[in-house]
């Protein structure tokens, strides 16, 4: 016989005689021992003694009944314990014995704990419950010693680490249901609840931190702990009302929600609030206990409707419905749930209601530097999260039509009674009944609307929104600012318009739509349906303006009696001019068409196929653009590009009419058109020069040109050859980007001076993405250099006769390129990008001299130049130097060589083309002049001054063509502007510092003496012919008389003497 089964009989004999309760606990216990032992010794995989499990059942229970139930205080003891194996039930009366409970749990414990060996198995199986219990008991009881509470708590908490969740759920689950005693129902249960499970989770996965003992210890939480509390919490005992269960709860977690507990406990709040118990539908949802108790308090506060508007107190001015800390708490504890849950349902439910208060408040934050940072960081993480997790791009456009919004009709926010903010009934002398922002102060709406604009773009970005989402947003901004153009064509606008109307609506949408194509261009890029439709309502809007022009033509050269009105007509309004509004909408359509042709071009066969409904909708309006003989007449470059398109996307569509020849023909130019462009970007500098020069072969076509996408092929010359750093292949793209202008001035002529001014600084851009040169200061060279070569590109279209005379629109190209000029010139401009780029480059070198001289043990000599180099030469060349770094080194502003560039441009506008000027092109280039000329003195500057006095000559040059032509231009130097001119350049020759700009002056004020003279003397050159009316027409004012006039087919008169006053 082993020893075990010595054991079992041995117990089996004594559970007979009738002993007392304790010496019947303590020999039931020494046998459950002695059979522990005895099965500890044999190997793990065998198998169980049949008798052997009804014994250990009866020993647990005869323990349990007799020493560990009597003891527990009442309610503690599990109510859902198994039945007894024992025939006859032995139980005692209750009583408190805590030494003798406490020394039986002390014996049980190191059984529990041995981890599937021996009886550890029957005990888990059979007296879990009541151990727990017993160890509650030990734990927390109040009539227990704080000896036992300090000994026991510890155990306590290692039970439940040692404990599957899976086993301690139900357990927890029935105690919820039992009547248990007041201390066992803890104040901070929720708490308890999630600690539980966050160590159960941490002790599977052997992550149990070395202090998480003691209840108040900061243990991180696992999500699944936190699910699995949710889920727990969420769920209403079946005995209980749901009203009087989330009642109770709620204190629970809006204390740990505020932080009381730790962030982390915080956080698991949030969740439980957000994901467990709003995100169910029977408890979560608008109208039920859950969203009543949670959700609403929060909304109302934020944003106050009008069945819940009460005045809490009256303000010094105002009423106040909601004070400084309910909202300051409920933004808290909203900005706490949102950021625990990823569920975008709740997190719509939850911000759609207040979503514009929340924009309002971000706004009226904003604005107010001394506020606490908080007022800006909860309403500003609320709306980054709802944009992270569930941006809706019809929300976001109710911000973006009322980004001017501070409230409702009913209240507004104001300053809080301790140094925040509140929400004040509005007053009723407010302008901004609506709530909307107000339509009083339109200057000061004009004012933030920049920094408002700033701002929303920032909560999209920050948030990373997807990209179908921001071309959405995109396409719905400019599809509205498209449509109220095109409603405003001929109509008056006037701000008093109506109440319901915005007066900046336009000007907003039209800021916004062109901040989001500048933030996110690359996300456009990557989802293009958003962009072609955009192209599309472009297209639909111009063709339904040519067709209202083409129906008033039509309507007016038919006999009516309203057109009697119009038989006699000026010129400005019917003559062969094209209007500026024309020139923008022509223009604006011919970059819709060249952006399609590059979606259209670059997309394989199996992406056409693909996006093959998105193209459909525009079909209608390239057919219509496409006809040659429409009334009003396009622009070739409309029609021509409409037709290539049209033909790509339908080839069938369109019969060329013309010989097989021809087609041929169109083939080869294609053919050739597209391998030119390929090879613009060859890597062989002879193959680039090549492809100049085959394009500038075809743009001299009729036939080729027709081909030509000139939006697209201007932006890849400018941006690929004219900044090639190889001279002779930027030397040859400059004049084959003359004949593009010339052949196509609109809109050619505008990316040029887009690209001279790159307000955006794009020309560094590009030569960071360019990647031909890892070295900053070639990336800044190459910037400024291609920017230069513009500058040259447009010096030779003002001297281009057939530029002008053949450019519909000379007058206005013209003035652009002054206008340009002129701002360059000045000191308005502003790169940032370009001073940090200074900056990085300075630093760098800053430190590169350091490391060297450390590395030399002191200043490092001119090892190149042994002896020295001579005083004269190094002063020399030092002065040079410091010059040269002075041109690039004027902080954010723009650089010399590019404003003495433009300088010289505006020289040769008043030189070469002064019969197209204005009076007030003359007098704003000559006050820049001379502004720059008593401003900019320092000695870098000098290229800048001699620029400035050689407009001057320029203009002088020009005046003097158009006198020796005979001719009076329309723009001049009149007398006092002279002397003003004369005053400044004389003080410039006596004063400056530079040789050059001294003798520049000196030949101007040469000139202007000069210029002087011809004009006073032109009458004895023939050049005036005098008659006897001495040049005069008609009578003299004031008198009636008329001069003495001899000639033929005129009578004679007397010579008539009227006296006047």
């Amino acid at each position: 016989m082993g020893a075990d089964e010595a054991a079992v009989d041995a117990a089996a004999d004594f559970i007979g005689p009738h002993l007392r309760a304790e010496e019947l606990v303590n020999q039931a216990l020494s046998h459950l021992q002695k059979i522990n032992e005895a099965e500890q010794t044999k190997a793990p995989d065998s198998p169980y003694d049949g008798s052997l499990v009804g014994v250990v059942y009866g020993l647990l229970d005869l323990v349990t009944s007799l020493g560990l139930l009597p003891y527990l205080a009442p309610g503690v003891a599990f109510g859902q314990r198994p039945q007894s194996v024992l025939l006859a039930s032995l139980s005692i009366a209750p009583t408190r014995n805590d030494s003798a409970l406490a020394e039986l749990v002390q014996n049980l414990l190191p059984i529990f704990h041995q981890d599937g060996s021996g009886v550890q198995p029957f005990v888990t199986q059979r007296i879990l419950p009541d151990l727990l219990s017993a160890l509650l008991e030990l734990a927390f009881a109040p009539d227990v010693t704080s000896e036992l509470h300090a000994t026991f708590r510890p155990r306590y908490e290692a039970f439940l680490v040692s404990t599957p969740t899976s086993r301690l759920l139900p357990i927890f689950s029935s105690f919820l249901q039992q009547n248990v005693p007041p201390w066992l129902r803890q104040q901070n249960g929720v708490r308890s609840t999630i600690e539980f499970l966050s160590l159960s989770y941490l002790s599977k996965n052997g992550r149990v931190p070395q202090d998480a003992s003691g209840s108040q210890s900061q243990i991180p939480i696992p999500l699944e702990s936190i699910t699995q509390a949710a889920r727990l919490l969420a769920a209403v005992p079946s005995d209980m009302d749901s009203t009087m269960w989330f009642t109770e709860l709620a204190p629970q977690l809006w204390s740990l929600l505020d932080g009381s507990a730790g962030v982390e406990l915080s956080r698991a709040a949030g969740h439980i609030i957000a994901g467990g118990i709003l995100n169910r539908k029977s408890v979560g949802a608008p109208g039920t206990i859950g969203w009543e108790t949670f959700a609403r308090p929060l909304l109302d506060a934020i944003r106050p409707g009008s069945s819940t508007i009460t005045s809490v107190r009256q303000g010094p001015s105002d009423e106040v419905i909601v004070e400084e800390k309910d909202l300051r708490v409920a933004l808290r504890r909203l900005s706490t749930m949102l950021a625990a849950v990823t569920h975008a349902g709740i997190v719509k439910r939850l911000v759609h209601p207040i979503l514009l208060s929340l924009w309002a408040l971000l706004t009226y934050a904003k604005t107010r530097p001394s506020l606490d940072a908080r007022w800006v960081t909860f309403p500003r993480s609320i709306l980054i999260r709802y944009n992270t997790l569930a941006c809706d791009p019809k929300q976001m456009d109710r911000i973006a039509t009322n980004l001017f919004c501070d409230g409702e009709a009913l209240w507004t926010f104001g300053p809080g009674s301790h140094g925040g903010v509140e929400i004040r009934k509005r007053s009723s002398n407010d302008n901004d009944m609506d709530g909307m922002g107000g339509k009083g102060n339109l200057l000061m709406r004009i004012q933030n609307l920049d920094e408002r604009i700033k701002l929303l773009i920032s909560l999209l970005s920050e948030a990373n929104v997807e990209d179908e989402v921001v071309g959405t947003i995109f396409v719905q901004t400019t599809q509205r600012w498209l449509r109220a153009g095109q409603t405003n064509t001929g109509t008056k606008i006037s701000l008093t318009i109506g109440d319901d109307i915005d007066p900046l609506a336009t000007l907003i949408d039209a800021k916004l739509a062109e901040a989001l194509a500048s933030a996110f261009q690359d996300k456009f890029a990557r989802s293009p349906q958003h962009i072609i439709s955009l192209m599309e309502q472009i297209l639909q809007n111009f063709v339904q303006e040519h067709q209202e022009k083409s129906k008033k033509l039509v309507d007016s050269n038919k006999p009516s009696r309203t057109n009697l009105g119009t038989l006699v007509t000026s010129e400005s309004e019917h003559g062969p001019s094209t209007s500026a509004t024309d020139t923008e909408s022509e223009d604006l359509v011919s970059f819709a068409l060249s952006i399609l042709s590059t979606f259209v071009n670059a997309s394989t066969a199996t992406s056409q196929a693909q996006t093959k409904d998105l193209y459909t909708p525009i079909l209608p309006s390239l057919r219509y653009l496409s006809q040659p003989n429409l009334n009003p007449q396009l622009s070739p470059l409309i029609t021509n590009a409409s037709s290539s398109l049209l033909t790509t996307l339908q080839p069938t569509t369109i019969p060329t009419g013309n010989s097989s020849s021809h087609s041929a023909t169109l083939s080869k130019h294609r053919k050739t058109l597209t391998s030119a462009l390929t090879d613009l970007t060859s890597p062989d500098p002879p193959n680039r020069t090549w492809a100049l020069s085959t394009l500038h072969t075809l743009f001299r076509d009729p036939i080729s040109f027709a081909l030509i996408d000139v939006p697209s092929t201007a932006h890849m010359l400018l941006h690929t050859s004219l900044s090639d750093p190889e001279s002779y292949v930027h030397s040859a793209a400059i004049p084959v980007l003359g004949t593009l202008t010339t052949l196509a001035p609109n809109p050619t002529l505008r990316i040029l001076l887009d690209v001279f001014t790159d307000i955006n600084e794009d020309a560094l851009r590009l030569r960071r993405t360019a990647h031909r040169s890892k070295d900053k200061a070639d990336e800044l060279e190459q910037a400024l250099d291609s920017r230069l070569r513009v500058g040259e590109v447009l010096h030779n279209l003002i001297l281009s006769p057939s530029f002008w005379s053949a450019a519909p629109t000379r007058y206005e190209n013209l003035h652009a390129v002054l206008s340009t000029c002129l701002s360059i010139s000045s000191r308005r401009g502003h790169r940032p990008t370009t001073l940090s780029t200074r900056q990085d480059i300075s630093a760098r070198e800053r430190v590169d001299q350091e490391e060297a001289e450390a590395a030399w043990g002191g200043p490092i000599p001119n090892l190149l130049d042994p002896e020295g180099e001579n005083a004269a030469e190094l002063e020399e060349r030092d002065a040079l130097f410091k010059i040269v770094q002075g041109w690039q080194d004027t902080g954010v502003e723009e650089d010399v060589r590019m404003r003495a560039s433009a300088m010289s441009l505006v020289g040769d506008v008043f030189e070469q083309r002064v019969d197209m000027l204005r009076q007030v092109d003359v007098d704003a280039g000559l006050q820049m002049a001379s502004q720059i000329l008593v401003v900019e003195t320092s000695e870098v500057k000098a290229i800048l001054r001699r620029a400035a006095v050689l407009v001057v000559m320029g203009l002088l040059r020009g005046l003097d063509a158009e006198l020796e032509a005979g001719r009076e231009s329309l723009a001049g130097l009149g007398v006092k502007t002279a002397d003003e001119v004369e005053r400044v350049v004389r003080w410039v020759r006596d004063e400056d510092g530079d040789d050059l700009v001294r003798g520049h002056a000196e030949s101007v004020l040469e000139g202007l003496e000069t210029w002087k003279m011809k004009k006073l003397f032109k009458l004895g050159q023939g050049q005036v012919q005098l008659d006897a009316n001495l040049g005069l027409a008609g009578t003299l004012r004031g008198l009636d008389v008329n001069p003495v006039v001899q000639g033929a087919g005129r009578e004679q008169r007397k010579v008539v003497v009227e006296e006047i006053e």
